[in-house]
């Protein structure tokens, strides 16, 4: 939900949850990024609470989980919820990306919630959503009925 990658999740903090806003500096590419909180997730961490880790992500102990931690609940909870195997976390910020494209959301939209600094970047994550996007145009000029994208899973 909030199209980030693995390891600037596990370093987000609650300290930097502010008017309803998640504020985080990309490892990556050193770009602030402020995702609004949609509602799921404001309910989401309202139902974790505060409790006294510093990150939000975190261990029963209230720790900061490590990257094989984390890896290893997310893999348990993909399997409790019944996705297939080839998923991770890092496909779920492409979808994410994808989606927003699918939605009309422009590169500089897409760049603002990736925090990507080039289109380049951008472009790989959203390339099959503009072609799928392109392809029901196309057809619809035919006067085709064409069932729109963002009716179906990627």
């Amino acid at each position: 939900m909030v199209g980030q990658s693995e390891g600037d999740v596990l370093r987000m903090t609650w300290s930097a949850i502010s008017r309803g806003r998640i504020a985080v500096r990309q490892s990556k590419t050193g770009e602030l990024v402020e995702i609004p909180i949609v509602l799921r997730l404001e309910q989401i961490l309202g139902s974790v609470g505060r409790r006294k880790a510093v990150t939000i992500v975190a261990g029963a102990k209230g720790r900061p989980l490590s990257s094989t931690g984390f890896q290893s609940l997310f893999q348990k909870a993909r399997k409790k919820l019944g996705f297939e195997k080839g998923l991770t976390f890092h496909g779920l910020r492409h979808t994410m990306a994808q989606s927003l494209a699918e939605a009309g959301a422009s590169e500089a939209e897409l760049m603002a919630v990736t925090g990507h600094k080039s289109s380049a970047m951008v472009a790989h994550y959203t390339r099959r959503a503009r072609r799928r996007k392109l392809a029901e145009s196309a057809m619809e000029r035919l006067g085709a009925n064409v069932p729109s994208s963002s009716d179906e899973k990627p």
